[in-house]
């Protein structure tokens, strides 16, 4: 959950009570991207989890108006759904009502790069030839 503890309060008793709901503090990177991968459905603000969840094919509902990763709903893995609960709600549905395996997107097709940027450019760097 948010550190900010108005959120905390707001988002705990809306969901402390569902058993398919885990409510955590803030995870560390590694935890987030498993959890990301285990994910059915991701309901984010974040920009940083919107790039983060093509790499697993994810479906991402951005809760929000507008994103600076144009990117991604471009290419259909993230649809804006703004703040409105019930939008959120029926948006949400559509994907939640289907088998994990049919909300899985191309993640071949993710806007954010193919995975391999660091060997990438450890090979760039490997066979670089300085100038004198």
């Amino acid at each position: 959950m948010h550190p900010n503890p108005n959120v905390q309060s707001k988002v705990f008793d809306y969901l402390k009570g569902l058993s398919n709901v885990i409510l955590t503090s803030p995870l560390d990177y590694p935890e987030t991207i498993c959890l990301i991968k285990c994910a059915k459905l991701i309901l984010t603000d974040s920009g940083g989890i919107q790039e983060e969840a093509p790499a697993f094919g994810n479906p991402v509902l951005v809760m929000r108006y507008e994103t600076e990763r144009t990117e991604g709903i471009e290419a259909g893995f993230a649809k804006l759904v703004g703040t409105e609960p019930d939008r959120i709600l029926k948006e949400a549905h559509k994907i939640l009502r289907l088998d994990k395996d049919k909300t899985r997107l191309d993640s071949s097709r993710n806007p954010y790069g193919d995975g391999y940027a660091a060997l990438k450019i450890h090979s760039i760097i490997k066979n670089f030839k300085g100038r004198k």
